[in-house]
């Protein structure tokens, strides 16, 4: 920015959570990067539920329409980042307010699940079909972005994928986890359910050939008795608890691969398998969803059918007996990195906005 130029000024509305979770470290990932920028103000509104149920809410939903309010006197540009539930919610008021204000509205849609919401829902489809009419969107996955264009003619999407910040000296790193055992080591993080794939990977543990352990990272379901199951298995599953996002990438660093047999309908791009690539580690994920669109097949990862339990028992049998298999898929993790840096998708965002200013 050069001198004497007015910096600008964007409000950033989206859940400012604690606790991990796709949506919550999104936005603090991006609201990171903004705030490193020079020449742009940022005015961050919480979007949390004051408290559970439709009161909290409620009462969410009147707080954040009059910071956003006070905020749209102050900025040029608002970008609402949400799940599809919120943003059907919310984005018709951020939409209202903004166009009052005469100023540019983005919406974020996080998740993998509009598609399927909209096809469930002629009330979902008719407000989003209203929201992609009348403001930019920004989707998570190239196959959301083309499901998008084709329901709703006309509509401004643009793809916008899972970012994180990178790893320092992940080149140097890249084949610092390779186990100095004989034990090839998995780790899988995520919710421990059935729905990301758990009941499979106990199942092939029990069948495996070769001799390799899986750590479990991730909150239980107190409505599935997985932690039974997995005392069941014996030494080759363990679970050890939550952990923070920030140690995410640097934990699976002392592993040989991420696992991710997920069949959760609603998925789009697992954040773990980002953090994964910024670690310089492989993903062996489910072929399921939008996940083939970033773990490319015997390039960065491996492809597995999320419901055969033989073919989890073969690949990881063949990746644990294959060194030489785990460095190049190492290789291409790292490779895969840079085209999900936080700080390329943040100026993206910017230089949209600039756009969409000049063209008022």
């Amino acid at each position: 920015m050069g001198k004497g130029q007015t910096p600008l000024r964007l409000v950033v509305i989206s859940p400012m959570n604690d606790v991990v979770g796709g949506t919550s470290v999104s936005g603090r990932v991006l609201a990171a990067e903004f705030k490193q920028m020079s020449g742009l103000q940022i005015r961050e509104i919480d979007s949390r539920p004051f408290s559970p149920g439709l009161l909290g809410n409620a009462f969410s939903g009147v707080s954040v329409a009059l910071k956003l309010s006070r905020g749209l006197i102050w900025g040029d540009a608002v970008l609402f980042q949400a799940s599809v539930g919120a943003m059907r919610s919310f984005g018709p008021v951020v939409t209202i307010l903004g166009g009052l204000f005469r100023v540019p509205r983005i919406l974020r849609v996080y998740g993998g699940s509009l598609d399927l919401l909209v096809e469930q829902s002629a009330f979902t489809r008719s407000v989003f079909g209203w929201l992609f009419k009348h403001n930019l969107v920004l989707l998570q996955s190239q196959g959301l972005v083309s499901f998008a264009k084709s329901q709703f003619p006309g509509s401004r999407v643009v793809w916008l994928p899972t970012h994180r910040a990178p790893m320092s000296r992940v080149a140097n790193d890249i084949f610092h986890h390779e186990a100095t055992s004989s034990v090839c080591r998995f780790a899988f993080f995520g919710r421990v359910t059935a729905s990301k794939g758990i009941d499979v990977l106990l199942e092939a543990a029990l069948r495996a050939r070769e001799d390799w352990t899986i750590d479990l990272y991730g909150s239980l379901d107190p409505d599935e008795p997985i932690s039974e199951r997995i005392a069941d298995v014996g030494d080759r599953i363990r679970y050890l608890g939550t952990i923070r996002h920030e140690d995410v990438a640097h934990r699976l660093k002392a592993y040989s691969a991420l696992v991710l047999p997920t069949r959760f309908a609603g998925e789009g791009y697992p954040g773990v398998i980002i953090e994964s690539f910024m670690a310089g580690v492989p993903v062996i994920a489910s072929d399921w969803r939008f996940i083939p669109e970033i773990v490319i097949h015997d390039e960065n990862g491996l492809l597995v059918n999320p419901l055969s339990v033989e073919q989890w028992v073969e690949t990881l049998d063949a990746f644990s007996r294959c060194p030489s298999m785990s460095r190049r898929l190492a290789q291409g993790a790292a490779n895969s990195a840079p085209g999900f840096y936080a700080r390329r998708w943040a100026e993206e965002i910017v230089e949209t906005v600039q756009n969409l200013i000049q063209a008022r």
